[in-house]
């Protein structure tokens, strides 16, 4: 015997265009409270277990509601964003000024040496300000010997006992055979012990670099600076780089017109021949 079916049950259009568009309004209003509630948990004037049913009035009064507490925290947020982007670009400004001015004080300086001993001394002032530790050694002799350094114990602390072949192995050697500045970061001379000078190991993670005088295309002395490894190096590597550039400029300069006139300054090859003080500069 076939089975019987039971009659469907219909229901005017209007009645199901109703249902179907209340029950819509309720999902939407739904989602709209839970996402406000997600978003503006403490606001209560506008989130409220009392609200149940909302009409189409209601629901966009409230959607109104939502947008305008939404705009007035991302005001807050910008407001308070701002203050904090006004005060970094404050400490910036102040902290590049002192910079400006800690590097022009430096040229000048060494613009008003009155001899190439006082370049070098004017050069080392200078890079003791941007660095933790450094050391400037003289190719001379067919050595590489100390001529001052800074920041330094141990061995590097009196840079007259500092005295290597002219082309030593590690960062130093390598600034000689480039005649570049050299970096070495922290984690290669964790790798590498012999990365660094010998009077420079044993210090904890420092980044380093090396940076050769050349003149007249040959190297004359070589720079070595590090610090504690902290943040991006380039704000003290750049500085430095750029200060011993400048005294290549002055010490070529002057060496040049030494050798073009009676009267003048010694040249840098004969610096080192002299008796050293305190600081390794000779007096």
């Amino acid at each position: 015997m076939r089975a019987r079916l039971k009659p469907r049950t219909t229901y005017p259009r209007t009645k199901h265009v109703r249902t179907v568009a209340l029950a819509r309004s309720h999902h939407r209003t739904t989602h709209l409270r839970t996402s406000a509630a997600r978003i503006l948990p403490y606001d209560k004037d506008i989130v409220s277990s009392d609200h149940h049913e909302l009409g189409p009035a209601d629901a966009g009064r409230y959607a109104r509601d939502v947008r305008e507490a939404i705009d007035r925290v991302l005001e807050e947020v910008r407001v308070s964003l701002d203050s904090t982007l006004r005060r970094l670009a404050t400490t910036i400004a102040a902290d590049a000024r002192a910079s400006d001015l800690r590097f022009s004080d430096a040229l000048r300086r060494m613009d008003e040496a009155p001899s190439l001993r006082g370049v070098l001394d004017a050069l080392m002032d200078a890079v003791g300000h941007e660095t933790d530790r450094s050391a400037l050694l003289i190719l001379s002799q067919r050595r590489l010997r100390g001529w001052s350094s800074s920041g330094f114990v141990g061995l590097g602390a009196d840079p007259k006992a500092i005295d290597l072949p002219s082309d030593p192995d590690g960062l130093l050697g390598a600034a000689i055979r480039a005649k570049a500045i050299i970096s070495s970061p922290s984690s290669i001379a964790v790798a590498s012990g012999s990365e660094r000078p010998q009077f420079a190991q044993g210090s904890g993670a420092r980044d380093a670099i090396a940076v050769p005088v050349v003149l007249g295309g040959t190297v004359a002395a070589v720079l070595y600076a590090d610090s504690p490894t902290a943040g991006d190096p380039s704000s003290w590597t750049d500085a430095v780089n750029r200060l011993v550039r400048y005294a290549e400029l002055l010490l070529e300069a002057r060496t040049t017109r030494y050798l073009t006139s009676v009267d003048g300054d010694a040249p840098l090859s004969t610096v080192s021949a002299g008796v050293r003080g305190g600081s390794g500069g000779p007096r």
